[in-house]
C-alpha cells in the first residue's frame, strides 16, 4: 500500500470517528434538552397545582356560621367528583355544628410546598393560620391547620382529589 492510499485511508477513517462522535454529542444534547423541558414541564404544573391548592385551602378555612352553605361551596368548582362526593358526606355534621356554635373562621395561608409525583399529580403541603370564633368563645382561637392536598389535572384544571389535616391546635 502507497502512502497516499494510507493517508486516504487514515483520513476516510478519522471523518467516520469524527461524524460518530459529532453524532453521540447532538444525541445528547438533545436529551439534555428534553430532561430539561420535562424538569421545566414538571416545574410548571407543581406551580400550577400549588397555585390552585392554595385557593381551595383559603376558602376551606373561611367561613361564617350565616353564609356556611355558600361558603363550603367552593368544592363543586375546586374538587374531583369522587372529593365532591366526599366532601359532601363529611360536611354535613360540620355545617350543623358551625351554626349551632354561631362559628366564623379566617384562613390564612403562611406557606406551601410541592412535590410533582407526575404530569397530572401533585401534592401539596400547606400551612394555615386559622382564626375562629363563635358564640361560646370569649376571644377567638387559632388553629394551625397543616393541609396535604392529592391535585389532580382533570380538563386542563388542577382539582383537589384527597385532602389530609394535622391540626395544631393553639388557643
Amino acid at each position: 500500500m502507497t502512502d497516499d492510499v494510507r493517508r486516504n485511508r487514515t483520513l476516510k477513517i478519522l471523518c467516520a470517528v469524527l461524524a460518530l462522535a459529532l453524532v453521540a454529542a447532538l444525541a445528547g444534547v438533545v436529551l439534555l434538552w428534553r430532561d430539561r423541558a420535562d424538569d421545566h414541564a414538571r416545574e410548571d404544573a407543581g406551580i400550577a397545582a400549588e397555585k390552585a391548592a392554595r385557593s381551595a385551602v383559603t376558602r376551606m378555612t373561611t367561613y361564617d356560621y350565616r353564609t356556611v352553605n355558600d361558603d363550603f361551596a367552593w368544592v363543586k368548582d375546586a374538587g374531583t367528583a369522587a372529593f365532591q362526593g366526599y366532601f359532601a358526606k363529611v360536611s354535613k355534621d360540620a355545617i350543623a355544628f358551625i351554626k349551632t356554635v354561631k362559628a366564623s373562621a379566617t384562613g390564612t395561608i403562611k406557606d406551601s410546598a410541592f412535590v410533582v409525583e407526575d404530569d397530572e399529580h401533585v401534592r401539596v403541603l400547606v400551612f394555615v393560620d386559622q382564626k375562629i370564633t363563635s358564640k361560646d368563645q370569649k376571644n377567638s382561637k387559632t388553629d394551625l391547620p397543616r393541609v396535604t392536598l392529592h391535585m389532580v389535572l382533570q380538563d386542563g384544571h388542577w382539582l383537589v382529589d384527597q385532602v389530609g389535616i394535622n391540626d395544631l391546635l393553639t388557643g
